[in-house]
């Protein structure tokens, strides 16, 4: 009996599958939906429009620069996407989430190619495409304008530099993980847990890191987010974005709306966004490995816990969480791979 992994029949069909789902959704279902009505979006042109004009990042030119855009990286995409196309905004923005969904998508199943000997012959990274796709969160954060596909794709490209890594580590590969995982956290600054966290977290499971290298891996990205800081205060004004401090705390104290931003929710539609790949963790997954699954997992638990002290305004389809799908999705990898290595030994 052929082994598993060289079955190709069962590499054919995956194939078909993933790129019968990409075709449809950028052929069919985006072309109808590349016109944002996701308010909160337009802040950003709105900042673009007056930095374009000489007003610097402000959301009035009177009144000087202001940090009210999340994402500084997402808040320069537009900006330049501005001073280069014509475009209408609402396009812009649409245009921007849905290429940054899909190239997450792609640095995703990469990363899995790379980390996998076993997954890249069944070329079974592919199915992350098919089984994204089909949520609806998704589909819905690819078409809202935000800066959420982005932080999607951030997140991917922190796990791809981990994974080029430990596959072979090197001076310039730590240098290309370190700058991973900045640009992670000027993605999102609640990127900063992942980023801080999650490399040497894991690498230090799988014994691919010694712990000077982690110390310095920590000093440098400290370091760095100290500059990012003073960086962000001459810009913007402030070191972090404003909803950093408005959506945390009790600082909308007795507003009436709070009851409609259930956080509970959201987690639990992330929750099901994530199955297929949770459900590979829990089934798939050994004791041998554990310590890899939890060094990614516990990052995870650790923003979320955060994410539950805030409270969480436009948080429709799982926003907040949406962002940290990759991290499940390469746990599941790496339960996948071992079990493959345990039933079909590679020589």
């Amino acid at each position: 009996m052929r082994p598993f992994y060289k079955t190709q029949s069962v590499k054919t069909v995956v194939a078909v599958i993933s790129l019968l789902s990409v075709v449809y959704f950028v052929a069919v279902y985006a072309p109808a939906r590349l016109s944002t009505e996701f308010d909160d979006a337009y802040m950003y042109c709105r900042y673009a429009s007056n930095f374009l004009e000489g007003n610097g990042f402000s959301w009035n030119a009177a009144d000087g620069p202001a940090f009210g855009a999340t994402s500084p990286v997402f808040l320069f995409l537009i900006t330049v996407s501005k001073s280069l196309f014509t475009a209408d905004n609402s396009f812009l923005l649409s245009f921007t989430s849905f290429s940054t969904g899909l190239l997450g998508l792609a640095v995703l199943v990469f990363a899995g190619y790379k980390f996998g000997k076993l997954l890249s012959k069944k070329h079974l990274p592919l199915l992350v495409i098919p089984l994204c796709l089909v949520s609806t969160s998704f589909r819905y954060h690819s078409f809202t304008g935000m800066e959420t596909t982005l932080a999607f794709l951030a997140n991917a490209i922190l796990i791809l530099s981990v994974v080029l890594y430990s596959s072979k580590p090197g001076e310039t590969r730590f240098v290309l993980m370190l700058l991973a995982s900045v640009l992670t956290f000027m993605v999102r600054p609640d990127n900063g847990i992942y980023s801080l966290l999650f490399p040497a977290l894991y690498l230090l499971s799988i014994r691919k890191l010694p712990l000077k290298r982690a110390a310095v891996f920590l000093i440098v990205f400290a370091a760095a987010a100290g500059f990012l800081a003073l960086l962000y205060s001459r810009l913007f004004g402030s070191p972090l974005p404003v909803p950093f401090y408005a959506k945390s705390g009790d600082y909308f104290s007795g507003y009436v709306g709070r009851a409609n931003w259930n956080a509970a929710g959201y987690l639990l539609r992330f929750l099901r966004d994530v199955a297929p790949f949770a459900a590979i963790v829990i089934l798939l997954g050994r004791k041998a490995k554990a310590s890899a699954l939890l060094s990614i997992l516990l990052p995870v638990a650790v923003t979320f816990t955060y994410f539950a002290t805030t409270l969480q305004i436009m948080g429709w389809f799982a926003r907040y969480y949406f962002p940290s799908i990759p991290f499940v999705v390469f746990a599941s990898f790496i339960a996948v791979e071992d079990k493959l290595k345990n039933r079909y030994p590679v020589s």
